[in-house]
């Protein structure tokens, strides 16, 4: 393991230019500028692709229980968290026993090899690692000025007919099933999905870069290989720590479109702010939370820092909670995905009745979206994001998956238009208006 540190006052995306070329496979992980709580911006140099599975029916956690030893090797020879495992987990991971729907036909867990990295320390300075001492190498990487972005698709909303898994009727139909099963008990609440698919012929980069510039958020990222790339602009955290330390998790509940206004924009975020309805979808989804960390961590450890913060993102404003714990020394990664994956925010309460009610209402497969990308450090840390406000990019098609959560005094209405809001940002830069969607 050797690093050296360097002075670049560039865009990590213009770094990503200089690293990545035609064929190769892509990892960049980057914070938004001005968000307090993002992951490490990082870029891979060469990344490899090392396992890509299918969930097993006979064993839903065998796939992860192969990932843990791969880690495990990594750990046992040391490192940094600047070295480690990208890792994209499909929503339908640990559902093996669930029969198929239609779906892009995508791994559900698919791990990327990262030996050599460029991480950003500061405004202007990058740390190159490698794993196997080759940070000298990696300076012929390193941009000696201003680097060409590839250009992405250019905004050109509604010009581009989109499709959708829930037309606006039968949405409104299925938030009404929802609020049925609430009332009979079934459930407190469930994080209802549309999908939307639409033709594309960009470059991954390039759609990342639009994506980053039109919204950009604490857990951005882009993974690609040969047959799939995912570009995203996640707000939402879903689980950040140490094996054997300490382990967090911020749900986001309750949302709210921006303003262009900046009178409106504020009566917006107050609304969200004093909305009993969003309080308590969010604190259903805190408890779930709690229950979850709480089979992995040790007694008495599980704390929530903050209840309902109000963050305010350049698409839309959220209400956001903290959970932290300390997990269990003996603690094994299937066991902490087992306990918390997928996470609660985008399943509903309780978890399991919760995800059978959305098998019989949403038609497609979630497939990456509202899954997880993670991030394994050699060192034994690891951060990783909800991926919502994400686009997966496979056979010539960009899908794009928006929701909410649906409780018992949703009106089906609002509720249709917030899951439009919150693909508003990412559909525009595809070039579709949500509501258009057939």
């Amino acid at each position: 393991m050797d690093q050296l540190e360097r002075s670049w006052s560039g865009e990590p995306e213009e770094l990503a230019g200089s690293l990545r070329h035609a064929g190769e496979e892509t990892v960049i992980f980057q914070a938004g500028a001005g968000f307090d709580d993002g992951w490490a911006t990082r870029l891979a140099v060469d990344p490899r692709s090392v396992l890509s599975r299918p969930r097993d029916p006979a064993d839903p956690l065998a796939p992860v229980r192969e990932l843990e030893s791969l880690l495990a090797g990594r750990r046992g020879t040391g490192g940094t968290a600047c070295t480690g495992v990208a890792v994209l987990a499909g929503y339908e991971l640990l559902q093996g026993t669930v029969p198929r729907r239609p779906g892009p036909g995508l791994p559900d867990l698919h791990a990327w090899s990262v030996d050599d990295s460029f991480t950003r320390a500061g405004d202007s300075r990058w740390v190159l690692t490698s794993r196997h001492g080759k940070a000298g190498e990696l300076e012929r990487w390193f941009p000696s000025g201003q680097q060409p972005v590839e250009p992405g698709r250019p905004v050109t909303a509604g010009l581009v007919q989109a499709a959708t898994s829930l037309p606006r009727e039968r949405y409104l139909r299925s938030v009404d099933r929802i609020r049925s099963h609430i009332l009979n008990g079934d459930v407190y609440q469930a994080n209802l999905t549309q999908r939307f698919s639409v033709s594309f012929t960009g470059e991954a980069l390039g759609l990342y870069r639009n994506l980053t510039k039109r919204t950009p958020a604490p857990r951005s990222a882009l993974v690609a290989c040969r047959r799939f790339a995912l570009a995203s602009v996640s707000p939402e955290l879903f689980l950040s720590g140490v094996f054997g330390g300490a382990i967090r998790t911020g749900p986001i509940k309750g949302t709210r479109p921006r303003h262009e206004d900046p009178a409106a924009d504020r009566a917006a975020a107050l609304e969200l702010r004093r909305s009993e309805k969003d309080h308590a979808e969010l604190l259903m989804i805190v408890d779930l939370m709690r229950n979850d960390l709480g089979r992995v961590c040790l007694p008495g450890s599980i704390e929530v820092p903050e209840l309902a913060g109000l963050v305010t993102y350049p698409a839309v404003h959220h209400l956001v909670a903290k959970v932290a714990g300390r997990l269990d020394a003996t603690v094994t990664l299937p066991e902490i995905l087992a306990a918390a994956f997928p996470g609660g925010s985008i399943t509903g309460a309780p978890k399991k009745r919760a995800m059978e009610i959305l098998r019989e209402l949403e038609p497609v497969e979630r497939s990456f979206y509202t899954g997880s990308l993670l991030w394994f450090g050699d060192d034994g840390s690891f951060d990783s994001s909800i991926l919502i406000r994400s686009v997966v990019l496979a056979d010539g098609l960009a899908h794009l998956g928006a929701g909410g959560g649906i409780v018992a005094d949703s009106d089906a209405e609002a509720e249709w238009m917030e899951s439009n809001d919150k693909a508003r940002a990412p559909a525009e830069v595809l070039g579709f208006i949500p509501e258009d969607a057939r």
